[in-house]
C-alpha cells in the first residue's frame, strides 16, 4: 500500500501534516492485524520523520516479524527512483570507502540495499494507470515486473 509518496512532500504544508497524521492514526489500527499473522514491513526512507513516529513504525515491524500468513508492505516516503538512487548511493560510498569494487555490484549486491531486499519476489503485479503513475511512471514498470 502507497502510504505517503515522496512526491507528497510538494503538497502545501497543511496537507503534509494532515496525512502524516492520519498514517500516525493508521499505524495504531494497522496493530489489529498482529493477531492474524500478517507481518507489516515499511519501504521507503523513515528517517525523515519525527523520532516518535519511526519507533513506531520501527516496533510494529518487529512485533510482527514472525509473522507468516501474509506481508503487508507500506511504502512510505517511497519513490521507485528514490529507492534506486539509495541503493546506488550504498554502494558508492562502500566502494568509495574500499568495501567493495565496482566489478563486485551485481543485481544480487544491487538488490540487496533496496528498500525491498527482505521481501520476495512479487509474483503477479496489476496495477491501473493511476498506479503507474504514482510508481514514477512507465519508465519504472518494466524494471519493477522483473523484480
Amino acid at each position: 500500500f502507497y502510504a505517503f509518496s515522496t512526491e507528497n512532500w510538494k503538497r502545501p504544508k497543511d496537507e503534509v501534516e494532515a496525512i502524516i497524521e492520519l498514517f500516525r492514526e493508521y499505524i495504531v489500527d494497522v496493530r489489529n492485524y498482529i493477531g492474524e499473522e500478517v507481518r507489516v514491513l515499511f519501504l521507503g526512507d523513515k528517517s525523515i520523520f519525527d523520532e516518535d513516529l519511526q519507533k513506531k513504525m520501527n516496533d510494529l515491524e518487529e512485533d510482527t516479524k514472525d509473522n507468516r500468513e501474509m506481508t503487508m508492505l507500506l511504502a512510505i516516503n517511497y519513490g521507485g527512483r528514490d529507492e534506486i538512487v539509495h541503493a546506488a548511493k550504498i554502494l558508492a560510498d562502500k566502494a568509495a570507502d574500499g568495501e567493495i569494487s565496482p566489478e563486485d555490484i551485481t543485481e544480487e549486491t544491487f538488490g540487496a540495499n533496496l528498500y525491498t531486499r527482505d521481501v520476495p519476489d512479487v509474483d503477479l503485479l496489476k496495477i491501473s494507470e493511476e498506479e503507474a503513475d504514482m510508481l514514477g511512471g512507465e519508465a519504472e514498470l518494466p524494471a519493477l515486473m522483473e523484480r
